[in-house]
């Protein structure tokens, strides 16, 4: 995975390198995350993915893919990919994967190339 000069590239489809942080937390979380156009959100973590003094301070209902709805722990934060910067995002704690949905992904010009290089250029 690089940043280059139109955006962030990785060669692990269709994974790209993010970093997250919540609002009321100085802890900055770097991994790679899962592009998930069928996801209409912003960004879901890992649960417990923040340090405890980062407690989750909202909750927002979500559809999963089942049709079933949760109730999920959720922070408001900021979001880098590469250079570019969202702020006020929400960012839910839930599963096990790191993901970015189309509220992130519709920011980007989505490029994957013959499933061997994943671009996303602001």
């Amino acid at each position: 995975m690089a940043l280059n000069a139109r955006g962030v590239e990785s060669t692990r489809v269709p994974y790209v390198p993010i970093s997250v942080r919540a609002n009321h937390s100085a802890h900055e979380l770097g991994v790679e995350a899962l592009v998930d156009t069928g996801y209409t959100g912003f960004v879901v973590v890992p649960q417990g993915s923040f340090p405890n003094d980062a407690a989750p301070r909202h909750r927002l209902r979500l559809q999963l893919a089942d049709g079933s709805t949760v109730l999920a722990p959720a922070y408001r934060g900021v979001l880098r990919i590469g250079a570019y910067t969202l702020t006020d995002i929400a960012i839910t704690d839930l599963g096990d994967e790191t993901i970015i949905g189309m509220q992130v992904v519709g920011h980007f010009t989505l490029t994957i190339d013959h499933a061997r290089r994943l671009t996303l250029e602001p």
